[in-house]
């Protein structure tokens, strides 16, 4: 189920946000990729979105602010964006900026609980 649709602001980019069922693991994937309309591609950015937060892009469209569920039933995410829990105390929040220029999702501490 799609859950959210949003134009990068050049019109180049669409993003998606979809929920969908984990059956192996007994709950939903909160899912967020991006297309390229131009060439017809897309990419997953992440399969643990936060549900309570919608992804921003910037006014340059070249950056996505976003969260990520990061509790433990999320733990066994095996997506490539994800960080390792022992260079970041749980402790500490991040918002996180994926690059379309680079595919990279880079953390941005915001403070502790």
């Amino acid at each position: 189920m799609y859950t959210s649709l949003s134009w990068s602001p050049s019109g180049q980019y669409l993003l998606i946000q979809a929920i969908h069922p984990s059956w192996n693991d007994s709950r939903f994937e909160n899912i967020l990729w991006i297309y390229n309309i131009k060439q017809q591609q897309k990419t997953i950015i992440t399969r643990n979105l936060h549900k309570a937060f919608k992804p921003q892009w910037s006014p340059n469209g070249q950056w996505i602010a976003l969260l990520l569920d990061e509790s433990p039933a999320n733990s066994s995410d095996q997506n490539q964006y994800q960080r390792s829990m022992n260079n970041y105390p749980q402790t500490e929040q991040y918002i996180y900026l994926y690059s379309l220029s680079t595919n990279d999702l880079l953390p941005v501490q915001i403070g502790k609980d």
